[in-house]
Parts: structure tokens; sequence; C-alpha cells
């Protein structure tokens, strides 16, 4: 399904880091919506490369985030997406703190939060292996159950 006027800013190994220095492309062009979706590259940087320094610093880089567009485009939807969950148990501990992290800050007001994680968890609370090719990246079906779920707020 194509949907027209839909523009995907991702960037490909993308932190949190890289949207806070991009933000003004995003201002300039003052878009009726943003979907944001960032944060596992940081947890594999934090583990592997150790060039994140902690969750703590992925969270409040999520809200300045949120923070600095809603305050640049404040006529502008943001939605907020949980991270999904990977294959690795160490990493979905840390989306977990991250996700629990900005529930709490929905009450804030500056975002709507969309909860996809549940979606892509199968039971052993590991990412349900139909939906990725690798553990972390979705697949052609992942992207299918994705679109649909956010859908609905575009």
């Amino acid at each position: 399904m194509k949907i027209a006027n839909v523009k995907n800013r991702g960037i490909s190994g993308d932190v949190t880091d890289g949207v806070l220095l991009r933000l003004g492309e995003l201002i300039k062009y003052e878009p009726k919506s943003i979907f944001i979706m960032i944060g596992v590259n940081d947890l594999f940087n934090l583990y592997y490369r150790k060039e994140i320094p902690s969750l703590e610093y992925v969270v409040n880089n999520l809200l300045k985030i949120t923070t600095l567009l809603n305050e640049k485009l404040p006529n502008t939807k943001l939605y907020l997406q949980t991270l999904l969950p990977t294959a690795k148990y160490f990493i979905n501990q840390s989306i977990d703190v991250i996700n629990a992290s900005i529930k709490v800050h929905q009450s804030d007001g500056t975002y709507t939060l969309i909860d996809l994680n549940p979606h892509f968890t199968a039971d052993n609370g590991l990412i349900n292996t139909s939906l990725t090719y690798d553990g972390t990246h979705l697949n052609s079906q992942g992207y299918i159950l994705w679109s649909e779920l956010i859908l609905k707020y575009l």
C-alpha cells in the first residue's frame, strides 16, 4: 500500500544523537505528523561498541527529540513508537526499561505513544521469528504488521 505524502527519514544504523542533529530537516517542512521509532541501535552501541553511555542517555535523548519537536512544531502530531523486541534477552531487558520510561512520560503531553512491542513479541519474550529475518530487522510480514498497526494514526 502506498500513501501519498509519507516520507521515511530513517537511516540505517542511526542512533538518537543522529536524529537530534537532523531535527532541523524535519522542522523546516512542518509536517502534519511525525512517527518516531529510534533507540535499538543505541542499545547495540551501548553493549557492543560502548559509544552510548547508558539507558538513561537513550531515554533522555528520546525525550529531547519529542520535546524539541513539540516546541518547534506545535501543530504537528507526534507519535513515539515503543521499541520492538529482538532475539537477544539482554537487549530486550533494556528495551523493556526504555519502553517503560516512554510510557511513563507520555503523560507529559508531547507525544502520543504507540505500543507496538507486544504485537511483535513471542511467548518466550523474544521477537516473533516469523516477523524478522535476523532477530532484529523486520521481514516483509513484520513490515505489513507494523503498517497495519500505525495506519489508523495517519
